[in-house]
């Protein structure tokens, strides 16, 4: 049975040992933009055009599994769930009390919230995004869930997404210490979305980007390296707080601009956070070896951004 965590950054802690995976599920509690639209109504009111109710995106719930011996976490925002457990049978018991509906109260988790957002993206099926270590995903597959995949993906391609994660997780910490890397002219933007036309060439997030993307430049920074005042490389911040969407179109490439926006960026966060943390999609080996050279540290396993549908037998149970 899934219980509501009275404290969930203690749960955090104690549950996480690795510094990248803590990290994102510290900012899905306490999202570092939160306070910024608390004080912008503006800023809040914009973001209701891009995500809907912001306000579902900001109260998140933590859900621990009444099993001590299991020590595993659910935090839930919306229809989105990042899982993590400290053993199999740990992640195997979170997802098997979340496809049976076993929470000590079962309207935290089936709120009205959860049913509209069903509804606004999925014609009212029901189903969580798993934004999970693979394990997670895995054994949601193999206790009942039915994994959903882009309709142009062949046979072949889900075999293999079957077998393994979508990305690795990538820290470093410590003080910002890259400075003398920094070779070409970056600069910070805070809170805009002026890099939106950019930073959506280089990304294939498939339908419904533009919104998620406007959304992350517009809660956290991004970063851009110039040269005689045009941009050359860009990069972003996932709504996690996490590092991405960095992008060096053909023409710029092998000229050091992506060195360069790494170094600023990692320094950026470092001075900020004291950890600089990324994901870089599976087999992506350039990146990761650029990392590498800031001496990231791999987090164990791969990570996935996949939704789990329920089957239409669960239905009634789910009151849909």
């Amino acid at each position: 049975m899934l219980v509501t965590a009275e404290d969930p950054l203690k749960v955090i802690e104690r549950v996480i040992d690795d510094p990248g995976l803590s990290f994102i599920a510290r900012n899905l509690v306490t999202p570092p933009w939160k306070d910024e639209v608390n004080r912008r109504p503006f800023l809040r009111r914009k973001l209701q055009k891009v995500l809907g109710a912001p306000e579902r995106r900001v109260k998140p719930k933590l859900f621990i599994n009444a099993e001590k011996r299991n020590l595993s976490l659910a935090i839930q925002r919306g229809a989105d769930f990042f899982i993590f457990a400290r053993s199999k049978n740990g992640y195997r018991q979170i997802l098997e009390d979340l496809f049976f509906c076993r929470f000590e109260k079962v309207n935290d988790f089936l709120s009205d919230d959860i049913r509209d957002i069903w509804q606004m993206y999925n014609e009212g099926k029901p189903y969580i995004f798993v934004h999970s270590p693979y394990q997670a995903w895995k054994c949601g597959v193999e206790v009942g869930f039915k994994p959903s995949f882009p309709k142009d993906w062949d046979e072949k391609k889900i075999r293999r997404k079957m077998r393994m994660g979508d990305a690795r997780t990538w820290y470093v910490t410590g003080k910002p210490r890259f400075k003398k890397r920094i070779k070409h002219f970056c600069r910070v933007i805070e809170r805009s979305d002026e890099l939106l036309p950019l930073i959506i060439k280089g990304v294939e997030y498939g339908e419904g980007a533009k919104d998620y993307l406007r959304a992350c430049l517009l809660l956290g920074p991004s970063f851009v390296c110039e040269v005689d005042g045009k941009p050359v490389c860009w990069s972003g911040t996932h709504l996690s707080g996490t590092m991405g969407m960095i992008y060096t179109p053909p023409e710029h490439r092998r000229k050091g601009y992506a060195e360069s926006l790494s170094a600023f960026q990692i320094d950026y966060m470092l001075e900020h956070y004291r950890i600089a943390v990324a994901h870089v999609v599976y087999g992506n080996r350039a990146s990761e070896r650029l990392l590498q050279s800031f001496g990231a540290v791999h987090s164990p396993g791969t990570i996935t951004w996949r939704t789990l549908n329920w089957p239409k037998r669960m239905w009634k149970r789910l009151e849909v």
